[in-house]
């Protein structure tokens, strides 16, 4: 969501275009597939300057330093975020993590505190929390807050409408 947000306001993101939209997100990813190999290979980096990247949290405390980041960290309830992976998984056909949802979110939790703590040891990275369901009840706010953090040109007017709160399907299955 925050990919499409940022690219429909005027940010490059990095992407190769491998993870194409399907039903789970069929406007598209926007993934960077060397990204995901952050903690072994840095090298693309430099490509990076400039563009919105995609990074899974438990990436972040493999940014090397000696650059500066400006991080947008998308807060999501850990009940929607494991009822989504676990309906991308049930209909791509693969097995789900052994884990029940309690120890699965006992994991999410744990990956997030560790990216606090690695961000609270790195104050010259920027970073602008934004909550889920803000961003999908105010995209118009989020985009201006957005900018202004960025301190860059965005089309907040165009960067709202990328948002759309249709596509939160488990919303109601995390709730229920």
């Amino acid at each position: 969501m925050l990919m499409q947000l940022l690219a429909a306001g005027g940010i490059e993101p990095l992407t190769d275009g491998q993870r194409v939209p399907d039903s789970d997100n069929p406007r598209g990813y926007l993934e960077y597939e060397p990204a995901t190999q952050l903690a072994r290979d840095a090298s693309w980096l430099p490509s990076a300057r400039g563009k919105a990247v995609k990074l899974a949290l438990p990436l972040l405390p493999y940014l090397p330093s000696g650059e500066s980041y400006r991080i947008l960290i998308i807060e999501r309830d850990s009940t929607e975020v494991i009822a989504s992976q676990r309906a991308m998984l049930e209909r791509l056909g693969r097995a789900g993590d052994a884990l029940d949802d309690g120890a699965l979110a006992t994991e999410y939790d744990r990956q997030r505190w560790r990216v606090v703590r690695w961000l609270n040891r790195h104050p010259e990275v920027a970073v602008l929390p934004l909550r889920h369901d803000a961003v999908l009840s105010d995209p118009r706010g989020t985009a201006m807050r957005i900018a202004s953090f960025l301190g860059v040109p965005l089309d907040t007017v165009a960067a709202s409408k990328a948002v759309d709160p249709t596509l939160r399907r488990q919303a109601a299955t995390a709730r229920s």
